[in-house]
């Protein structure tokens, strides 16, 4: 695996726009700027404040971001936002460029597109947990402190945290944190393995599947430790999660996986929970976790993919350790 090199103070991101802008939102991106200013310098391309769910076309999205990997004084990239199109830049992305020049690729979401190819097919470790644009919380919630360190090579164990926003408001600069956190194991009391971790938005990774740039089984091959996978959901009922998880299966994306985790998912398009784990315990037999603190509802723990992991899960809390 390449692990590309940490942030240090002063260090610049380049941010770019792959698939939304940010023009929609511009008093809130302004803010999260302000914020990771106060650690870093930032660069943005100039699609990022564009106000459309394309910022431009997917060759010019592209180029912004293969300047990027070419541009000696951009020391770390950073998606802006999330959106809906980022698969169409993956044609014009010049990807012998960034296995030659590789740099930390940060963001969650759509830009799952982007990473999941880098750590899977490329071998190029990347960051999921925040875009850009996520910094912007009035009050510096810890997720984002813990956020800052592992960009900076920090990295902290990191313990779910006690409470959760259980009705997201894409709008406010606060996060509602209403609910208590409950991380819930499935197949097993305690879950306490070790692997390399894997993963992105599932809404995401599903649609990799079976394309030419799917390389998981190989991925698979070349870490026969084992892994562990992650999952962010944006919306799925239960029945769309169940026969992903079984398609998923079926490609051998689950061969010698260690453990399992979801994140809160955002839309759950009527399902309970119940419908979700009883589905989930039809699917499998290894060690689930269900409700963790990873993806679209806040707060959420930042990963890297494709490094080494020890999860650990009892009674509701969970921790992640990674190390290099």
């Amino acid at each position: 695996m390449i692990i590309p090199r940490f942030l240090k103070k002063n260090d610049t991101i380049g941010i770019v726009a792959l698939s939304a802008g940010v023009g929609h939102k511009l008093e809130s991106f302004g803010r999260s700027i302000v914020r990771l200013e106060d650690y870093f310098n930032t660069y943005e391309t100039k699609s990022v404040r564009v106000n459309n769910v394309r910022a431009n076309n997917p060759k010019q999205r592209a180029d912004e971001f293969n300047k990027l990997v070419n541009n000696d004084s951009i020391d770390f990239i950073m998606i802006a936002t999330g959106g809906d199109f980022l698969i169409e830049v993956l044609p014009y992305i010049d990807w012998q460029n960034i296995v030659n020049n590789p740099k930390f690729v940060m963001g969650y979401s759509d830009p799952t597109f982007l990473m999941y190819i880098l750590t899977t097919k490329y071998d190029i470790a990347t960051i999921y947990g925040l875009n850009a644009g996520s910094f912007d919380e009035d009050n510096f919630h810890p997720s984002l402190r813990n956020a800052i360190d592992i960009m900076q090579g920090n990295l902290i164990e990191q313990h779910s945290f006690d409470k959760f926003e259980s009705n997201k408001n894409f709008d406010a600069s606060a996060f509602n944190l209403d609910s208590n956190v409950n991380w819930i194991n499935i197949n097993s009391e305690i879950i306490d393995v070790t692997g390399v971790m894997i993963g992105g938005c599932l809404d995401v990774i599903s649609n990799i599947v079976g394309t030419k740039y799917d390389e998981t089984k190989e991925f698979i091959k070349r870490y026969p430790s084992g892994l562990i996978w992650f999952f962010d959901v944006y919306e799925m009922n239960s029945i769309t999660l169940y026969i992903t998880m079984i398609k998923m299966k079926y490609a051998g994306y689950f061969d010698n996986t260690k453990a399992i985790v979801f994140g809160r998912i955002l839309f759950t398009q009527n399902s309970s929970e119940k419908e979700y784990i009883e589905l989930l315990k039809k699917a499998f037999d290894i060690p689930i976790v269900f409700n963790a603190d990873i993806g679209h509802t806040a707060p959420t723990m930042t990963i890297i993919n494709g490094i080494n992991t020890h999860l650990y899960v009892k009674e509701g809390k969970g921790v992640i350790k990674q190390w290099l």
